[in-house]
Parts: structure tokens; sequence; C-alpha cells
């Protein structure tokens, strides 16, 4: 052990001295041209992870780069955002934690609306018990349909909608006639001036409010605002007679199955155009069960809307109730709401929305006409 211990002593200073003697000799030259340092590629460049697409929106991209070679950081411009010079026995490391912020330009989905309504005697024979009393049905249809048409035209400038009433020879020269049937398109599917609008034009009712439809004391007549007869509007029609509930929906899948219009072109607030499909929405508003039926349920017959065209009731309340003519409803609404699904936006690919209204009271339709149908896409 004695003989080794010198051995190593002298090996280790030997090596000393040499690191020492390199040094001193190098110490006039460029240290990176004696040093070659090396550091993984440049990952910082957040653009390259983050492409114009909302498809990243919410990610978090954390980064560690390590570069032998000053760095300049740019914003998304071009423009240098800041430049950090490095010495050159040194490394810079830069930490990253980037998220995306993007600027999403949305547009509401336009609806075209058609409100199927039940015209039919029990709607101005019964009434309804409300929190502001009790009124007839018609006349509080008539109200909550005013409130409807206001919410959709004021929710949406390019929402569209349409009225459709269903009923029988009830009244007038036809009083003791039930069995016929009688629809009307009260407004053609269109945009319509919203309530204040209207208020603005001075086309109020006897009560100096605006309107766009409003009915007498008896609930039988109904007249339309002559602004809204104007732009495509049935001037009166009457409440009373049977209930062809399939007629209506029949007539109310028309409108929106000769609409050419099923798309809307709208300009971002960027001057970008998108085209957007419309909503087919149909809204169907009923005291009752059918007095009238058609066993044809999908209404193929050369002249439906004939005056006895129908083949299943008599018009009569108390001696029509059959559930025979209440699945043909049924069928008749199902069928047509595929087939306007499939004409806006082609087999398979969406589908138009169907509210079927029950007559429960006053205030359930203003709920639903003040939630529902102004949510509704």
């Amino acid at each position: 052990m004695k003989k080794t211990m010198p051995v190593c002593l002298i090996l280790c200073i030997f090596i000393v001295f040499t690191l020492s003697q390199f040094a001193t000799a190098e110490e006039e030259l460029d240290y990176r041209s004696v040093f070659h340092m090396v550091a993984d590629p440049d990952t910082s460049y957040f653009l390259d992870y983050f492409p114009l697409s909302t498809m990243d929106n919410g990610q978090l991209w954390v980064d560690k780069t390590v570069s032998e070679d000053s760095v300049t950081f740019y914003e998304h411009d071009g423009a240098v955002k800041y430049y950090e010079s490095v010495a050159e026995d040194e490394f810079i490391v830069t930490l990253s934690a980037l998220s995306q912020g993007y600027t999403i330009e949305s547009a509401k989905e336009p609806t075209d609306t058609v409100f199927i309504l039940d015209f039919s005697t029990s709607m101005n024979t019964y009434t309804v018990d409300s929190s502001s009393g009790s009124s007839l049905r018609s006349v509080v249809m008539i109200a909550a349909l005013n409130d409807a048409l206001d919410t959709i035209m004021t929710a949406n400038p390019n929402n569209r909608v349409a009225v459709v009433s269903y009923g029988g020879w009830g009244v007038g020269p036809f009083a003791n006639q039930t069995n016929y049937v009688r629809c009307y398109d009260l407004l053609e599917l269109a945009h319509y001036p919203t309530l204040q609008e209207l208020k603005e034009l001075g086309a109020l009712n006897r009560f100096g409010k605006p309107y766009y439809f409003e009915i007498a004391d008896d609930g039988i007549t109904i007249t339309t605002n002559p602004v809204i007869v104007d732009l495509g509007g049935v001037a009166t029609v009457d409440v009373g007679g049977a209930t062809p509930t399939q007629m209506g929906i029949y007539r109310g899948a028309q409108i929106l199955m000769n609409n050419t219009d099923t798309e809307y072109a709208y300009e971002t607030a960027k001057g970008r155009v998108v085209t957007l499909p419309r909503r087919p929405v149909m809204v169907l508003l009923t005291d009752g069960e059918p007095t009238l039926g058609w066993l044809n349920y999908r209404f193929t017959d050369e002249d439906p809307y004939a005056e006895e065209s129908f083949t299943c009731g008599n018009g009569n309340f108390t001696a029509s109730i059959d559930l025979g003519i209440d699945l043909l409803t049924v069928l008749t609404a199902a069928y047509w709401k595929q087939r306007v699904s499939d004409y806006y936006f082609g087999d398979g690919n969406g589908y138009m929305h169907f509210y079927n209204m029950i007559w429960v009271s006053e205030d359930t339709f203003q709920v639903f006409f003040k939630s529902e149908l102004a949510t509704a896409p």
C-alpha cells in the first residue's frame, strides 16, 4: 500500500496541470470555436401548434425550449414581441404556457314557424280560468298568439311566421252545418313587424294597444291588423264548426313545403358569408279531439280541400269521439313532419320541430310561448 500511494498522487496532479495548461493556451480563442454547443430543435413557435381553427379552443400548450443562440419572439402579425441575446458560454431556457384565444362569430339559426289554430265551436263555447279571471278559449288563444308572434319576430329579424286556422261551417249562413271543412291561411310565411314597430306605426286596436289579431267579445269574429293584412294576411275569420285537425296540419305543412327559400345567407361582422338552414317549426293549438278525419292521412287526393272531403266523423263533438280519428291525426302529423324535415334538410339530415299544445290553461299557454318558442333553435 505504501508503494501505490505516490503513483495515484502523481497521476492526479498531472491531469490538473494538463487541463490548466490547455485552458491557458485557449483563453484568447473564441469560445464557440472551441466548444460546440448543441440544443434540441426550437418548439416555442406556437402558431405551428395552434392553427386558425376553433377545434383547439380551450387547449393549453406548455413548452420548454433550450437554445444556444439568441431568441426573437413574434406577435401573430409578425411584429417583434421581444428579443433575448445570449452570451457565448450560455444557453437560453424558455418556458411557455399558451392557450388559444379565438374570436367566434355566431349567428342564430332562423326559424320558419307555422301556427295551426283550432277555430272549432268549442273554442268559443267553453271558458278557461286563469290568474286574471275567466275567458273564452278563443279569446285567450288570440292573446297568447299575439305575444308569441311578437316574441319570435323580436328574437331574430330573420325569423318568419305563418298562421293557419281550421274549423267547420258553424257560423253565419252555415250555422246549422257543422260537418263542412273550413281552413284559412291567416298569415303568409314572412317576417312581420314587432308589436313595438306596430305601435310606432299607429296600428292599434280598440283598446289602444298594438296587435296582430283582435277577437270580438263573443269569441267568434277575429280581425287581422290592417297593416298585417297588407303584408299578406286575411282580414277576418270566424270561429265555429267541426274540428278537422288533420286538415289543419296538412295545410300548415303545405306552407313549408311550398317555400322555396329554405336557407339564409348570413354576413358576419367581418364580412364572411355563412349559409344557414332555416329551422321549420309547426305549433298546433287545440282544445280537444278531432271530429272529422281522413283515412288517406297523407292527403294524396286531387282535391283535399273540398268541403266534404273527409271520410270519418260527422263534426259533432259528442257523436264523433273516435280513437281511430285520433290515430289518423297522429299519422298525419308524423308523416308531414318527416316530409317537411326532408324537404328542408335532405333525407335524414335534420328535423322539424312539432309542438302540440293541448289546452290546459291560459297561464300554460303564456309560459310556453314566452319560453319554449323563444329558445327554439
